[in-house]
């Protein structure tokens, strides 16, 4: 029997605050084809979490609030001889655990966001348009109490989260091919493989995130000494494509088609995460997890 966590308000909260920079450029050599770099720093101090959230965060300077309890209750007991009376308890029973939210942490984070876009004239064989947006994380710090932690390509926070991790890199790339009433389009899914551990929860090390994942869910833990695949401590990277179709039969009637994820590519293994209920991260690789998956359908306008 678990301990039910009650979620409550706490008048000593400090408001967030936000201070942010970006600095970017752009170049465009011609109409056909334009790319702008954008760097940002975003910091958020202040930050406002859950105490059960922020777990190891907390120093010893912060102490939860007591349990609430409930009215004294009358209680059976045995008895030295073996018969059972009844007794009232000196204190009620404990009803759930007050977690307040709290100013728990800093944040803040760097990164470089690309997008360009290019497109060529194929004269009777139509247009083709290219589109790339890419971010990439420099670094991602959670400052509590002096000590830094590090999340760009780890799993933390799991408890800020929703334990999905912070790959470092995502990309989406867009192929576009128009000829007439009809285009076709093809894009590519792209996000970087990153760690499972979570230095903001003591998890520092393969072991540990293992070891800790395998408890919440399992409530067993490896042997000291045993060997697991060295294939869990990192969630691979994940790439799938997805495609696009439509033709307009007039001004009224379009036809429309997409193939999600066509090449069926599965979700890379995740043995840590809690938030999908499997051993994959929903929120990164849900497109893996479901499959090929095909759509057909028509618009017809008035």
């Amino acid at each position: 029997m678990e301990l039910v966590g009650v979620q409550n308000s706490n008048p000593a909260l400090k408001p967030e605050k936000s201070t942010n920079f970006t600095l970017g450029a752009i170049f465009e050599p011609n109409s056909s084809f334009n790319v702008s770099v954008d760097y940002y720093d975003i910091k958020i101090d202040q930050d406002i979490i859950s105490a059960f959230e922020a777990g190891g965060l907390l120093n010893s300077s912060f102490a939860l609030p007591p349990p609430v309890r409930g009215s004294p209750v009358t209680l059976p007991y045995v008895n030295a001889n073996g018969t059972i009376a009844n007794q009232v308890t000196p204190v009620g029973l404990i009803q759930y655990q007050p977690y307040p939210y709290v100013n728990a942490s800093s944040d803040e984070t760097t990164g470089i966001d690309l997008d360009a876009q290019g497109h060529l004239d194929l004269g009777i064989a139509g247009r083709l348009t290219a589109e790339l947006n890419y971010t990439h994380i420099i670094k991602y710090d959670l400052i509590a109490y002096g000590v830094t932690y590090e999340r760009a390509g780890t799993h933390g926070p799991s408890g800020v989260s929703g334990d999905t991790g912070n790959p470092k890199d995502r990309a989406v790339l867009t192929l576009t091919w128009e000829k007439g009433p009809g285009s076709i389009a093809a894009t590519v899914n792209y996000i970087s493989s990153f760690s499972v551990t979570d230095p903001s929860s003591g998890q520092n090390t393969c072991t540990q995130a293992l070891n800790s994942a395998f408890t919440l869910e399992f409530g067993s833990r490896f042997p000291v000494g045993s060997s697991f695949p060295t294939s869990f401590c990192t969630v691979g990277s994940f790439t799938d494509v997805d495609l696009y179709g439509k033709y307009a039969i007039n001004d009224h009637l379009t036809l429309h088609g997409s193939m999600l994820n066509a090449f069926n590519k599965p979700p890379p293994l995740d043995m840590v995460t809690y938030g999908g209920g499997g051993a994959y991260d929903a929120a990164m690789h849900q497109a893996g997890a479901v499959g090929r998956f095909l759509t057909v359908g028509a618009t017809y306008k008035f």
